[in-house]
């Protein structure tokens, strides 16, 4: 394990990762090379080390400043799209 605030490359890699797929199992694989099973066993206990929850909240911060928009932006998509109605996106003719 790593030292304490200080997070290996590969623990760095996964970090990257998992928010690129939001996805433990799959992230953990790729970035230690090892079958599934392992990876999702191990990618679990990862997500309780705090310098990887620091870098992961790192991360999701920084896409949601390039992309400008936050999470109540989100919601309110969500929301909008919830309640739509086809005819919102569609005209209907004889």
């Amino acid at each position: 394990m790593s030292k304490i605030g200080k997070l290996t490359d590969k623990q760095k890699l996964f970090c990257h990762l998992y928010v690129k797929y939001w996805n433990i199992t799959r992230a953990y694989q790729e970035a230690y090379g090892c079958k599934w099973e392992s990876a999702g066993k191990n990618g679990h206990r990862l997500m309780k080390n705090k310098g990887v929850k620091r870098e992961i909240e790192r991360h999701k911060k920084e896409n949601a400043e390039a992309l400008g928009i936050d999470a109540r932006a989100i919601l309110q998509r969500w929301i909008d799209i919830a309640f739509s109605d086809v005819t919102d996106f569609m005209e209907f003719g004889q």
